[in-house]
């Protein structure tokens, strides 16, 4: 593709979309658009943005229900030890932690995303496909 008359060709821009399904036949698309400057890594920038889109799936990875149940569970037994829980929540606790464990993680990976959207100059544009519907 390089010969003396013909110029090489370069990524200028790199246009990424991901769609996070949120159950109940709802949905949330995320599509980020970048310049990339002359001197800089098309690969790098690619792997930046899917980091970003996968850090804002707005889907948490434990239900709220499953979330406070642990909570509770995990504050329970830090105040009258594990001899205070239920016989089920104790056989449940090392769950409960991995329950709280990882919705820290997802809350942390999403608020890095916005960060690093925002430092990138992101733009939001909020559409709902039900504002249009013609019926």
């Amino acid at each position: 593709m390089n010969t003396p008359t013909t110029p090489q060709a370069r990524v200028s821009k790199i246009t990424v979309g991901r769609l996070h399904s949120l159950g109940n036949y709802e949905h949330v698309r995320y599509e980020i658009a970048v310049d990339i400057p002359d001197g800089s890594s098309a690969s790098d920038t690619l792997r930046n943005l899917e980091r970003i889109l996968n850090g804002l799936d707005p889907k948490p990875p434990v239900s709220d229900y499953d979330l406070q149940r642990a909570s509770a569970a995990l504050v329970k037994a830090s105040e009258a030890g594990e001899e205070g829980l239920e016989e089920w929540e104790r056989g449940n606790i090392e769950t409960y932690r991995k329950y709280v464990a990882r919705h820290a993680k997802w809350n942390a990976e999403r608020t890095w995303a916005h960060d690093a959207l925002d430092a990138i100059g992101g733009i939001a544009i909020h559409a709902d496909a039900k504002d249009s519907w013609d019926d």
